[in-house]
């Protein structure tokens, strides 16, 4: 079975699924993976200060908190380049960037010849042309499927207070998240954990089903439609929940779940718009206090990441 992988982003799910495929790849022979197929290469490609700089800032803050809070990006980039190379695996870039290119359409029939075609947050609305090129594309969400179509879905999933936060894999159609489903799975949503933490959580539970979902895919299997409520979440909605103007004006309950859903929330604090990781209750008077709709005294103390002894000055 020859597997065409389509990629536009780099991180902890990306990462882990796209070396999921590789390794079952290496350990047997009738699975190829033809490409990596990417409108944004340099995402896989990353400089090598770039890469020092988020592992020194996340071996900082591993030393400095006792769980893990919000990561803005992680040094992976590099996994997945080295994991390719070590593969033979290409990394193509359509022209333009763009997936459905005639031309790269052309050359995934001519070419590449997949059997099956692997969406792990292809950024780019896949047409007919191209799934036909490639047998039909499967692709990974990070949310329960009808309820959390659209971007965001883990977030989405924590602020709502989901118990449990799902993932699935389904055929790509030219709706939107709206392909037959071909395995579900969903993994514990503890209060305590942030956002990081859970997608970690989510990466190994996804990339552990990546061998049962090749099988379905081996054998044909056309999966089963989307059952239940759809529901929808824009890029726009979730932008909308991570700026808060006025904090003064939402419940302690709705900020707190803002900033463990989303793990960065910038609020407007003492007169400027700061980007908070971290809220806890706090005496009036406090740095960085505020009160909220409720009544409640909130401070923020940690912003993207840091303890405020460790912030540069002015952040």
């Amino acid at each position: 079975m020859r597997l065409l992988i389509l990629s536009d982003a780099n991180g902890t799910t990306t990462s882990a699924l796209i070396r999921a495929v590789l390794g079952l790849a290496r350990r047997r022979p009738d699975v190829v993976v033809c490409g990596i197929a990417t409108g944004r290469p340099e995402v896989f490609d990353p400089p090598a200060a770039t890469l020092a700089r988020r592992a020194a800032r996340r071996a900082l803050v591993r030393a400095t908190s006792r769980r893990m809070p919000f990561e803005a990006g992680e040094p992976l980039g590099h996994e997945v380049r080295r994991a390719a190379a070590r593969a033979g695996v290409p990394v193509i870039v359509p022209p333009g960037g763009e997936v459905n290119d005639p031309a790269f359409v052309e050359r995934v029939a001519r070419e590449l010849r997949p059997d099956a075609g692997l969406s792990f947050y292809c950024h780019q609305l896949i047409r007919g042309p191209l799934i036909e090129a490639c047998g039909g594309i499967v692709n990974y969400h990070d949310g329960a499927l009808p309820a959390y179509r659209g971007l965001n879905a883990t977030p989405f999933s924590l602020y709502a207070g989901d118990a449990l936060t799902g993932f699935t894999f389904h055929w790509i159609d030219e709706g939107l998240d709206t392909g037959d489903v071909l395995l579900e799975g969903a993994v514990p949503a503890d209060p305590a954990a942030g956002l990081a933490e859970i997608v970690r959580l989510k990466a190994r539970a996804a990339a552990a089903a990546v061998p049962r979902v090749l099988e379905m895919v081996a054998a044909g299997e056309p999966g089963r439609p989307q059952a239940g409520a759809p529901g929808y979440h824009s890029g726009a909605e979730g932008r909308d929940l991570r700026r808060v103007d006025d904090p003064g004006r939402l419940t302690a309950d709705d900020l707190l779940r803002r900033v463990r859903a989303f793990g960065l929330v910038e609020m407007a604090i003492d007169g400027a718009l700061r980007p908070v990781t971290r809220l806890r209750p706090a005496a009036p008077g406090t740095h960085l206090a505020f009160r909220t709709a409720d009544g409640a005294t909130l401070a923020a103390d940690r912003l993207v990441g840091l303890p405020p002894r460790l912030r540069p000055r002015g952040r």
